[in-house]
């Protein structure tokens, strides 16, 4: 496992946790388990930190894919994944699976 943390002062205010992971036909990868911004600082920008901080440790390692998950009712977060400034897409194979 790999764990970055944010933190305001002394106080934790995010982190993102992710493990490795292994693909046959892309090689090493990194999956997102868990990222979590403390309510009060939410849109200050402490989740892209967070985001840019596992991309570039993805990048640093050799990974060929970052992926995560979120619910489809978790429109939050999938707006903000999907914005401008991260720009993350739903993977959709040519069969058409997911």
């Amino acid at each position: 496992f790999w764990c970055v943390l944010a933190r305001q002062g002394e106080l934790a205010v995010g982190f993102a946790l992710c493990y490795n992971t292994y693909s046959t036909w892309e090689g090493r990868g990194l999956y997102i388990e868990d990222l979590f911004v403390s309510e009060c600082c939410r849109q200050g920008g402490v989740g892209t930190l967070l985001i840019e901080a596992v991309v570039q440790h993805a990048m640093d390692t050799g990974c060929r894919r970052l992926q995560w998950q979120a619910l489809e009712s978790n429109t939050k977060a999938i707006a903000f994944y999907t914005r401008d400034t991260i720009r993350a897409r739903e993977r959709v194979e040519e069969d058409g699976s997911k």
